[in-house]
């Protein structure tokens, strides 16, 4: 059972976040014992991506409360999750067991992923680290006289937009290190090295984590990097485009220090330009480079027009219990966000699949049984291309609207887009750390 629901959940997973993209992957050591430390913005859904990003079997710590229902214990078991108690949940005593597992991991030259802020949540900064990650990683080597080659190997995750389904998230490998220097501050004071090294941690994850104010700057950074990457052609991977923004956040920080009326006055134009877009209905702005022939929008009506009856199949076929699926997901976690993401997807699929199984047998009955085996086969496939389908439309209508504004309000679009050349060049300038 554990294996069905590793590899439904996996399959989930990379339906919903069809591209993992992994910046740094030459950074990762070749074998354990690793310790895997990353951000955590997407609850249950982060250890999976870290999983799928390191091609690794990666254990990971869950809360307790995680393990209580039968379904979610068969999950975490799947994911060889580890528990974690918490004073306001269980006895943390129970503790000693989890430390004493994860010891265990290590002196095996496992790997295992821990999430150090302690909790899932969707600010555009690192929250405060718990000791936890340093607490495992030195007592385990310490058991081996700091002799095992314990490795940190901190991961930043950024989603695109976690909540827009078949979005994309990327995992930026950092730099790696093992604890050698800290053997010394350990056998003086346990305590004082576990915060030291917890230091260290919150230090290499700043550097592949990007890190804002609010989320309007969160957004800010990354376009403005895509906008310097598409000045210089050689160095718009998503890597260079990363790490890019997160020079930019970094420099923001140091100048909002040195020259706070100039930040200001780019963070306030930034915002202008922000609203400026919105009430345009233009979520992305690099949509005012492309441009739209009458023969490419012709071609987009034919194709639009010629899926759209499979596509309404599709949505018809499965309409009900996804519906079901959106009502039910919050009654059956009871508060337990971090199971939200794992549950509706779990839920989703029994639900259309078995919806799909009584239309089947519905029109075996109604009809003839190969007419039922055959929609047995069909509807998912239109389930399939109502996905890509909408998928492929939301692409493009983004398109169409600025196409449509063009010709509509060509001089309204050429004065945002002299204004955002304009700012984004003199953010680049102010910003860009050379």
């Amino acid at each position: 059972m554990s294996a069905f629901i590793r590899a439904v959940c996996l399959a989930l997973v990379r339906l919903f976040y069809p591209g993992v993209r992994v910046t740094g992957g030459e950074r990762l050591p070749q074998r354990g014992p690793a310790i895997v430390v990353a951000n955590h913005p997407n609850g249950l859904i982060d250890p999976v991506i870290v999983g799928l990003a390191l091609k690794q079997k990666v254990h990971f710590l869950a809360k307790s409360t995680l393990f209580r229902s039968w379904l979610g214990k068969q999950t975490m078991q799947a994911f060889l999750a580890v528990p974690v108690y918490r004073a306001k949940e269980a006895d943390t005593k129970q503790n000693e067991q989890t430390f004493a597992l994860c010891r265990d991991i290590m002196q095996q030259h496992g790997w295992l992923a821990l999430f150090p802020e302690g909790t899932s949540h969707s600010e555009t900064h690192l929250l405060p680290l718990k000791t936890g990650a340093a607490r495992i990683a030195l007592q385990s080597e310490a058991a081996s006289g700091f002799r095992l080659g314990v490795t940190i190997v901190p991961v930043g995750l950024t989603y695109d937009d976690k909540g827009v389904f078949r979005s994309h998230v990327t995992a930026a490998v950092g730099a790696p290190f093992t604890l050698a220097e800290f053997a010394g501050a350990y056998a003086a004071d346990e305590i004082a090295a576990a915060k030291q090294l917890t230091e260290r941690i919150h230090a290499r994850l700043s550097e592949v984590v990007l890190e804002a104010d609010d989320a309007t700057l969160w957004r800010g950074f990354r376009f403005v990097a895509r906008w310097i990457a598409s000045k210089t052609p050689a160095h718009e991977s998503d890597a260079d485009i990363e790490a890019l923004a997160r020079r930019l956040a970094q420099t923001y920080k140091e100048r909002v220090q040195e020259e706070p009326e100039e930040i200001a006055a780019l963070v306030h134009d930034a915002k202008k330009l922000d609203r400026m877009l919105d009430t345009l209905g233009i979520s992305d702005p690099f949509a005012l480079d492309l441009r739209l022939s009458m023969r490419t929008v012709f071609w987009f009506g034919v194709v639009a027009a010629a899926l759209a009856p499979i596509a309404a199949v599709g949505v018809l076929a499965a309409w009900l219990p996804y519906r079901l699926t959106g009502w039910l997901t919050p009654k059956l976690t009871k508060g337990e966000t971090d199971l939200i993401g794992t549950v509706k997807a779990l839920l989703g699929l029994v639900l259309i699949g078995g919806t799909y199984a009584v239309e089947a047998a519905a029109a075996g009955w109604l009809v003839a049984w190969p007419f039922g085996a055959g929609a047995l086969f069909v509807l998912p496939f239109t389930g399939l291309v109502a996905l890509r389908y909408f998928e492929w439309f939301s692409r493009r209508r983004a398109l169409l609207g600025t196409w449509i504004l063009r010709l509509n309000h060509g001089h309204l679009l050429a004065k945002v887009e002299a204004e955002r050349a304009a700012l984004y060049d003199r953010i680049a300038q102010t910003l860009a750390a050379q």
